[in-house]
């Protein structure tokens, strides 16, 4: 499996989208796609690419590594057979152990 910033993508749009229901989630990913294409209009208009040459290797390497970790995570649920409430928990704010040692 090859994880890019492709993959980061999809991965950020499908959590995004995952609060709609079936019929809104067409209208909602036209909106979300309309949303990135001005971005990047704007970014490609304002030159904005030379920039990147400033995020250094290790930066991406580490970037791809939890984009990995992420996607790799959200399939051991069902991996293992456990429940959706159950393999989605990790993910939610506050339900951590880290979360909840900081909150305390």
């Amino acid at each position: 499996m090859v994880v890019t910033t492709t993959t980061a993508s999809a991965l950020a749009a499908g959590s995004a989208l995952s609060g709609f229901s079936g019929s809104e989630r067409s209208d909602a990913l036209f909106v979300l796609s309309a949303l990135a294409g001005v971005m990047m209009i704007a970014a490609g208009v304002l030159r904005l690419g030379r920039f990147t040459r400033f995020v250094s290797v290790s930066v991406l390497t580490g970037f791809l590594t939890g984009v990995a970790l992420n996607i790799v995570l959200g399939q051991l649920g069902d991996l293992l057979g456990s429940p959706e409430k159950a393999a989605r928990r990790w993910r939610r704010p506050g339900t951590s152990s880290l979360t909840r040692a900081r909150c305390r």
